[in-house]
């Protein structure tokens, strides 16, 4: 992603140089995490980080796309996962949760992220 100029040579002639080409991000394939959630609050306390879920390409570029619902969920290590479970991008293809929590036992959870015509986002190992 950026902008990027090209230029031509060969033996024996003059080079020429093109104008800049701006080479935008390709369709959103995947959500990745940043940053990850952190838990330790306690059962049913808001995590004191919060995920920020960002929309990118298959190179790993951000795509900037408002409107996409991101939603989580709990996918090991049981509990409920209470708060605001969905986020939507805005212009920049950001979600951000802010009151998401875990009740239940002591122990790790991994928490999937999600949206419709993307690959997931897993995290990282939270407790509550």
């Amino acid at each position: 992603v950026g902008n990027f100029t090209l230029s031509f040579t060969s033996p024996g002639l003059t080079g020429t140089t093109s104008s800049a080409i701006a080479l935008p991000p390709g369709a959103a394939n995947q959500l990745t995490i940043t940053p990850q959630p952190v838990g330790g609050a306690g059962s049913g306390n808001a995590f004191p980080t919060q995920p920020v879920i960002q929309v990118r390409d298959f190179a790993g570029n951000a795509v900037p796309v408002a409107g996409t619902v991101v939603t989580a969920a709990i996918i090991t290590g049981g509990g409920t996962l209470g708060g605001t479970l969905t986020a939507t991008t805005n212009a920049l293809g950001v979600a951000t949760f802010s009151n998401l929590s875990i009740t239940g036992a002591a122990g790790a959870r991994t928490l999937s992220f999600t949206a419709p015509g993307v690959t997931l986002a897993v995290s990282n190992s939270v407790s509550p």
